[in-house]
């Protein structure tokens, strides 16, 4: 029993140590607060030109376009989503951004 109840624990510890890494990459968030905003966009365009350098994770998040590059084309996407012309990343629907709104009209 003590057997069971050990190995049983072990596969909880796993499962949370994977869900919470999982939840460490959310697209956009490249500075982990948990929210998607002007900073964001920021540090996207600070690591496009070399004065700040995006690792793991948050490089991972950073690539919302999801062309494989971080660039300021990424950053504009996050600032278009952190305003709401965009409600989705292309990355995370292999297309295009799905548009909330006409900003032109």
């Amino acid at each position: 029993m003590k057997k069971l109840f050990t190995s049983v624990l072990c596969v909880m510890i796993a499962a949370a140590f994977c869900i919470n890494s999982l939840a460490a990459v959310k697209f956009g968030d490249v500075n982990g607060d948990k929210k998607i905003n002007s900073s964001d966009a920021l540090q996207v365009l600070q690591h496009s030109v070399g004065l700040v350098s995006l690792k793991g994770d948050y490089l991972k998040a950073a690539d919302v376009s999801g062309d494989g590059k971080v660039n300021s084309s990424d950053a504009l996407l996050i600032l278009n989503y952190s305003v709401g012309i965009i409600s989705r990343f292309p990355a995370e629907d292999d297309g295009e951004p799905d548009i909330g709104h006409d900003i032109f009209g």
